[in-house]
Order: structure tokens, then sequence, then C-alpha cells
């Protein structure tokens, strides 16, 4: 097997690659047991090599196999290397088709991660919010956000994602993930699903999780829709962490359809806290530098435009 791996990395053969995966389909569809062990082998060796051909083969594997009638254990053991081979590639990510078995692994994970098996979760997760992030079309979306955004595995799940010791893929599908289930988050008519303690937390580690990625236009974009939302929540805005507010002078490119930025537009106390953090920058700046200027960030665009309409 390895062989055959290392010829197909090398000459891109299709047809070897489809009989491959015909086999391994062939070991969950017809239940062969005896089987299982080496499609554990071959599938390993196979999800990390960048094809476009295994990521779409194992993107329908991965279905294939959870539908399966192995046990589910054996059948989750499988899926993390089919996931894998899916997402793990920037070059190309299958389009998230069919989002309830995508959706039911990740809450799996975000599950056993709460127990503390991060050695287990940390890889299937963050390829799941990559396929989510990047990969994910409107009815993928709505299914995430119809899900129970109160329930404390999910909560406790996606802030873990913005945790220190996750990997930077990690943070930057997180990134994503959070603007696109925002709404259930940020939203003060909804219940109040994080303590203060978290809160500040959570802030503090999607601030710098802003911080490390390089500022592309996307990802400008989808920080800001964020950060709009934390700002327009009587809820999360005192949680933001002063520190962080210096990364608005990063976010000249407006998402004119935020609907949070035209909250914040319409929010009389958004820019009062604004001007208070301002001050409070510069008292902070001014002792520790006599001659330094005001707070740049108070000047960024999108922030003239609330102070015109505030």
């Amino acid at each position: 097997m390895t062989v055959f791996l290392i010829i197909f990395d090398s000459s891109g053969g299709v047809a070897l690659c489809t009989r491959i995966f015909d086999k391994l389909e062939s070991t969950f569809v017809g239940h062969v047991v005896r089987e299982h062990a080496r499609f554990l082998d071959a599938i390993r060796l196979i999800a990390p090599l960048p094809s476009t051909t295994i990521a779409l083969s194992s993107y329908d594997l991965f279905h294939i196999i959870l539908s399966s009638s192995f046990e589910k254990e054996e059948s989750r053991a499988a899926a993390r290397f089919a996931i894998h081979g899916a997402y793990k590639w920037d070059n190309f990510l299958p389009w998230v088709e069919d989002p309830d078995d995508i959706i039911k692994f990740l809450a799996h994970h975000f599950a056993i991660q709460a127990k503390g098996e991060d050695d287990i979760a940390i890889q299937p997760i963050e390829d799941v919010l990559r396929a989510v992030a990047y990969a994910s079309n409107e009815t993928t979306l709505e299914g995430f956000r119809k899900l129970d955004h109160t329930d404390k595995l999910f909560v406790d799940g996606a802030r873990k994602a913005f945790e220190e010791d996750r990997p930077f893929q990690t943070h930057k599908a997180a990134l994503f993930f959070m603007s696109a289930i925002q709404d259930k988050r940020f939203d003060d008519s909804l219940e109040d699903i994080m303590s203060d303690g978290e809160k500040d937390e959570f802030c503090k580690n999607w601030g710098s999780a802003v911080d490390e990625i390089e500022h592309t236009v996307e990802v400008k974009k989808t920080s800001c829709t964020t950060l709009f939302a934390m700002l327009n929540s009587e809820r999360w805005r005192s949680h933001l962490v002063k520190d962080k507010l210096k990364l608005m002078e990063c976010f000249t490119e407006l998402p004119e359809d935020s609907k949070y930025f035209t909250a914040c537009e319409k929010n009389a106390s958004v820019l009062p806290w604004l001007r208070f953090r301002a001050d409070e920058r510069r008292v902070r700046r001014v002792q520790r530098r006599p001659s330094c200027g005001s707070c740049g960030w108070l000047s960024s665009g999108w922030i003239t435009r609330i102070c015109r309409r505030t």
C-alpha cells in the first residue's frame, strides 16, 4: 500500500486513487470486519496527501462511514481520517452539501473535548470548522444556526477553539465560524450563555486570533462583523479587551451589508463607550510618553461614520 501511495503522490494517478477508495468504501458498505484494521492503516496514509481527488473521495467516504453498520466508535475512528482527507488542504475543499453528519460529528467531538480528550478531538474539530468556514453554503450555515446554541458543550467547544494552545489553522477557521453563528452568540434578546469570566477570556483569545492572522480583505470583513456584534451588545461590549481595540485601525473594509454595523450606527450607547475607552488609552499613553498623539483607532473610517450618525 505504501509503495502505491508514493507512486500515486508523484504521478497523480486518478485511476489508482479511485480503486483504493472503492476498496475502502466496500469495507464499510459491506461491513467487512476483518478489513477494518487494514482500512484504518490505508486511510491514515492517504488522508495527508494533497490531491483534489483524495479530498472529494474522502468527503464521500466520510458519509459512507457514518452511515455504516459498524460500531459507533469504530466508525468515528475511521471518519476522523476521512474528514481530515477532505479538509486539510487549502487549495481544494469540497463543498459541504449535506451538513447533518458534519454537525453531529462536531457536536460529538466538542463533547469528548469537554472530557479532556484533546488528543482525539482537536484535529477533527479543526477539520469541521474549516469545512464550515470555507466550504459551506447557506443550507449548511442554516443548519448550524438551528442548533441549541445555549447547550454548554457547544458553547464551550466554540470558545475553546480560540484558546492559545489551539493550532493557527483552528484559530483562523474559528474566526470565520464565529461570524456565521454570531446571531446566536451576541444578541441581547437571547439567553446569556457565558459567565463574565468566560466572556473576558473569549474576547481576549478572539482578539489574539485576529492579531495573529494576515489581515486579508476576507479576514477584515469577518472580524468586523463579529466585532460589531459584540460592540452592539450591552452584555458583551465591556468584555472587549482594551489593548486589542487597536486592531480597529486595520479594519478599513466596511461590511456594508452587516446588520450589526448598521445597529452600531443607530445605537446611542456605542459612541460614548468608544470615547471612554479612547480616553483611557490616551491617559495610559500620556503617562508613558507625554508627547504621544491621539488614539489611532478612534479615527478609523467606520468609527467616524458611527460618530456622524450617532
